[in-house]
């Protein structure tokens, strides 16, 4: 006899999914994925990457608003042509 338990059998009902094993022991698991519907995922994956835009669009003005007041504090050069 080996040491691992046999292969679980499994009950799925929806979004819960109960196994039973051979050496008696049991597992109860919540499955988010059939919980939420698809289209309410797509909605969340979109919404992921509209915060990242976001995130995105306040970065590039941070880094604009910096550039601005490098230039700004260099002044006009005088650049030598020969």
């Amino acid at each position: 006899m080996s040491d691992q338990a046999a292969e679980p059998e499994a009950q799925e009902e929806g979004f819960f999914q109960f196994q039973r094993r051979e050496d008696g022991s049991c597992t109860f698991t919540v499955r988010p994925d059939k919980l939420v519907p698809e289209e309410t995922q797509e909605h969340l994956r979109a919404s992921g990457k509209e915060f990242l835009l976001a995130i995105r669009s306040l970065v590039d003005r941070a880094i604009q608003r910096e550039e601005e007041r490098e230039s700004k504090a260099q002044g006009p050069r005088k650049i030598e042509v020969s």
